[in-house]
């Protein structure tokens, strides 16, 4: 049976519109604002950057910028907020600048704490005699770390006993932290932290810390070092 020409040229319309629409969804790209699927790679000397709101400056840049590989956060005025990268040669420390670009928070290039410096406690000797739990020292714990952690020392001399406890006043009955010191005849020393199961506050909330001492045998005089309390994490 011989092939119409109607049908051929059916035929070829149909593989027109068919090559048309192949060649339409060929030229069609997939959005250039997402990655899925994958991770997003920059290597070689090349950098992410992204640009402030106003397309001037940028509000983050990870990757090469000069000789080494940065990451810097800005803020949107355009201040230093955080940076990853070293000063010449030496390896790269984390810095965490204030918005007057001065710098807050950052590890030292050695190993620990750059910023900011801590005190560190030094103890004077206080004496006691009293047969009373008596408050030698008192201060005011804001909680913003999860646990407190105590160091202090106890000497009694010979014939004579003493204790020294820690205690937690948040308004209601006090809240004893840590085991009661007890020095015979000799020195003690407490060593010991308290989290919150053992403090009972939530973070932001306050109480006053007190330290207790009490001569309980003997008629000697008795000393506390109290080498000092600090707020730490919870690791």
């Amino acid at each position: 049976m011989a092939v119409q020409q109607e049908d051929i040229l059916d035929r070829l319309r149909r593989i027109e519109e068919q090559l048309r629409e192949t060649t339409g969804r060929a030229q069609i790209r997939p959005p250039q604002n997402t990655a899925s699927g994958g991770d997003l790679v920059v290597g070689g000397t090349r950098a992410l950057r992204v640009l402030q709101a106003s397309g001037v400056g940028d509000q983050m840049l990870f990757g090469q910028d000069g000789a080494q590989r940065v990451g810097r956060i800005w803020r949107t005025d355009g201040t230093i907020a955080l940076e990853v990268a070293a000063a010449g040669a030496g390896p790269q420390t984390v810095t965490v600048y204030d918005g007057a670009g001065h710098p807050v928070l950052g590890d030292d290039r050695v190993w620990g704490l750059a910023r900011p410096w801590v005190p560190i406690p030094l103890a004077s000797a206080l004496t006691f005699t009293s047969a009373a739990w008596t408050t030698i020292h008192r201060g005011t714990w804001h909680a913003h770390h999860p646990v407190v952690a105590a160091e202090y020392s106890l000497s009694a001399p010979t014939t004579t006993t003493c204790q020294a406890r820690l205690m937690l006043d948040t308004g209601g009955p006090l809240v004893q932290l840590g085991p009661t010191l007890i020095a015979v005849a000799t020195d003690a020393v407490a060593n010991f932290t308290a989290d919150p199961a053992a403090h009972g506050l939530t973070y932001g909330q306050s109480g006053t810390l007190l330290l207790q001492v009490q001569r309980t045998a003997g008629t000697g005089t008795c000393t506390l070092w109290h080498k000092g309390l600090w707020a730490r994490q919870s690791l």
